[in-house]
This record gives C-alpha cells, structure tokens and sequence, in this order.
C-alpha cells in the first residue's frame, strides 16, 4: 500500500468540457450528466411488515442493494446490526 487514503472513489463520465484561456485568467467548465444515483429511505418501526413504498422510482434492474439496520432505541446513530441484501 503505498497510498494511504480512507475512502477514494472514481468514475468516468462523458460531458462536455470548456476551457478558456487569457491573458490574466484560465476558465475551465465541465457539465455532466449521470443516471446512477444512491437513496436512502428510513422506514420507522411501526409493526408494518410491507410492502413497503420507496421514495424514488424506477430502479435499475439487477443493480438494487439493501442495507437493513437495526439501531438503539434512544440514540438512533447507534447501529446494533447490519444486514446487506443484493437481489437473488
């Protein structure tokens, strides 16, 4: 491991890239557009035992994860459990 970073993430996108160059200013724009997008919905513990209503529609197929946790009572930022679930 010759870099020590905590998280790191990349990706390519295709866009569209401006670039300016003056004599006392450099101008550099870039636009893109992306349809992979992350959500999170919590649902409170009421009993229910679904099907449950998700806040943004529709989902890709074969790329769904559900991350299912159990957390304290009283203080909510405690998680307790962690369950992943990936469709079948």
């Amino acid at each position: 491991m010759g870099e020590t970073q905590l998280a790191r993430y990349s990706r390519t996108l295709s866009g569209l890239r401006i670039m300016q160059d003056e004599e006392r200013f450099a101008y550099s724009f870039f636009a893109a557009e992306t349809n992979q997008g992350f959500v999170t919905d919590e649902l409170a513990a009421d009993g229910t035992s679904g099907p449950y209503q998700l806040s943004v529609a529709p989902i890709l197929g074969q790329s769904e994860t559900i991350v299912i946790e159990t957390r304290e009572r009283f203080r909510p930022d405690r998680i307790l459990n962690q369950r992943v679930l990936t469709r079948f």
